[in-house]
């Protein structure tokens, strides 16, 4: 029970963050981290519609939100490598 609540408060924190991210002026992004922080934001927002409305475990979601991240990821180390 508590560790599906710390899961809860995880993914509101990466859904909101994400989304922070994305609609912000001052965050420089590229299109893989604006992309990457779009599907990191909408596979936690499903993921939590998941968990709060008790649907099945095993959803599309989880791999939405995992290559949104990794998509961020490359994007970054792409932005970090071409400042070099």
């Amino acid at each position: 029970m508590l560790e599906n609540t710390i899961y809860i408060i995880a993914l509101a924190i990466i859904a909101a963050c994400a989304l922070l991210g994305v609609l912000s002026h001052k965050f420089e992004d590229n299109l893989p981290q604006r992309v990457g922080l779009s599907m990191a934001c909408l596979g936690a927002v499903v993921r939590l519609t998941e968990l709060l409305d008790h649907f099945p475990d095993e959803t599309p979601a989880r791999y939405l939100m995992t290559y949104g991240i990794a998509l961020f990821c490359v994007g970054t180390t792409w932005k970090f490598w071409r400042k070099r």
